[in-house]
């Protein structure tokens, strides 16, 4: 919390959340993302240890993609 508390700026508090749950996760990747209102689409805000390619692939994706992110975008 004191890491949120000292942001400034949407930026700094979505780079806070992925570098605290990649952290808290021990996990090497790791990503925020919002849905985009009126669509079925999400758009990743921040993430952390993707190759380039990867990052340009997914910088915005359908919320029919597999995995967890897309199943609690659609779910809640």
């Amino acid at each position: 919390t004191a890491a949120l508390a000292a942001t400034r700026s949407a930026a700094e508090v979505a780079e806070v959340v992925v570098a605290q749950a990649v952290a808290a996760t021990r996990a090497t990747t790791g990503m925020l993302a919002l849905r985009v209102a009126g669509t079925d689409e999400a758009v990743i805000v921040r993430e952390t240890g993707f190759s380039d390619d990867v990052r340009m692939a997914y910088r915005r994706f359908p919320l029919t993609s597999p995995g967890p992110a897309c199943w609690v975008m659609r779910h809640g």
